[in-house]
C-alpha cells in the first residue's frame, strides 16, 4: 500500500492524535472519514469508497483503527527512506507542519470576519466579474468563431486533407479525373463500394495516357512483369506503387474513422449543453467550501 502523506498527518492533528491530553492514539474509521471530508469538502459515493479503501490499507493490522504504529510505519512518503526517523522527530515534525497549517486557517477566518461590508462586497463583486469573464470565455468557446478548437473540426480537415491526398496520388500517377480518383479514395481507403477501376490498368495503358513519374514504371527495362498466360501475375511496378499507396491510405483511413467515431461516442454522452451540470458541481463545491470555513467546531478549539 502506499505511504501516509503530509496531508494524512494533518488529519491526525485534527483528532487530536499528537495531543497528550488524554486521547487514545487511535482513529476509528468514523474519526478519519470525517476529517477527510473536512479536508477534500467533498461528498459523493465515490470519494467515500475511495478514502474507506485507503483508510482499510492504512489499518496494517485489521484491527479496525489505525494506531501509533501504524502511523510511524507507513510515513516514509514524508521523510524519505534514506533519512533516520524516531518516533520523536517524525511526531514533532507533524505537530509543528499542523500548527502552521491550523495558524493559516485561523488567520484567514479572522480576516475574513473583520472585514468591513465593503469590502466584502468588493471581493464578492471581484468574484462576480472573474465568474463572469469565465462564463463569457466559455461562451466564446462554444460560438462558431473558436469552431476551429471543435473536435469534430479538426477531425473533418484531416479527413478533407486525406481525401485531397489521395485525389492528387491518383490523379497524377493513374491519370485518371477528379470523381474517378476522389471515389477511388474513399472506396479503398474506406473499404466501401466496389473495387473498381483497376490500379493494374495503368500497366497496359498508351504512352499518351501515362505521367512522366509513372511512364519509366511501366514502360522501363524489367518494369512489366509475365501476364498470366505466361504464368506470371501480370501488372507492372507502377501498379505496385499505386497498391502501395493505397495500403498506407488505408491505415490512415482507418485511423480517421476510429477517431471520429470517438468524437461522436463523446459527443453523445457528454452532449451540447451538458457543461451547465460542471457548473453546478462548482458552486456546490464553493458552498461546501464556505460552510467550512464559517462553520465553528471542535476544528478551531
Amino acid at each position: 500500500h502506499a505511504p501516509i502523506s503530509e496531508d494524512e498527518f494533518r488529519l491526525m492533528q485534527y483528532l487530536g492524535y499528537f495531543n497528550e491530553d488524554g486521547v487514545d492514539n487511535e482513529i476509528d474509521m468514523f474519526e478519519y472519514v470525517e476529517c477527510q471530508l473536512l479536508r477534500l469538502n467533498l461528498v459523493s459515493a465515490q470519494t467515500l469508497f475511495e478514502i474507506k479503501k485507503r483508510f482499510i490499507e492504512l489499518d496494517l493490522d485489521g484491527g479496525g483503527t489505525i494506531d501509533k504504529s501504524e502511523i510511524l510505519a507507513t510515513s516514509d512518503a514524508v521523510y524519505g527512506k534514506k533519512v533516520a526517523k524516531t518516533e520523536h522527530s517524525r511526531i514533532e515534525h507533524a505537530v509543528e507542519y499542523l500548527k502552521k497549517l491550523h495558524t493559516e486557517m485561523h488567520e484567514k477566518k479572522l480576516l475574513s470576519r473583520t472585514r468591513s461590508v465593503g469590502e466584502k462586497r468588493q471581493s464578492i463583486d471581484m468574484l462576480a466579474e472573474e465568474e463572469r469573464q469565465r462564463q463569457a470565455q466559455l461562451e466564446l468557446n462554444r460560438s462558431w468563431k473558436r469552431i476551429y478548437k471543435r473536435s469534430w473540426f479538426i477531425s473533418a480537415c484531416v479527413f478533407v486533407a486525406w481525401l485531397l491526398s489521395g485525389i492528387i496520388f491518383y490523379s497524377t500517377w493513374q491519370g485518371w479525373d477528379f470523381w474517378v480518383s476522389a471515389y477511388f479514395t474513399m472506396q479503398t481507403g474506406l473499404s466501401v463500394g466496389y473495387g473498381t477501376p483497376s490500379e493494374d490498368d495503368i500497366c497496359y495503358a498508351p504512352d499518351e495516357l501515362l505521367s512522366s513519374g509513372a511512364w519509366r514504371y511501366v514502360k522501363g527495362e524489367g518494369m512489366t512483369y509475365p501476364s498470366p498466360a505466361e504464368n506470371g501475375r501480370g501488372g507492372c511496378m507502377a501498379g505496385d506503387i499505386s497498391k502501395l499507396f493505397s495500403v498506407v491510405l488505408i491505415v490512415v483511413g482507418s485511423s480517421i474513422i476510429a477517431s471520429t467515431i470517438g468524437i461522436l461516442a463523446k459527443n453523445l454522452m457528454n452532449p451540447p449543453g451538458g457543461w451547465y451540470k460542471q457548473l453546478i458541481q462548482e458552486e456546490e463545491n464553493n458552498h461546501f467550501r464556505k460552510i467550512a470555513e464559517e462553520t465553528e467546531g471542535w476544528i478551531d478549539d
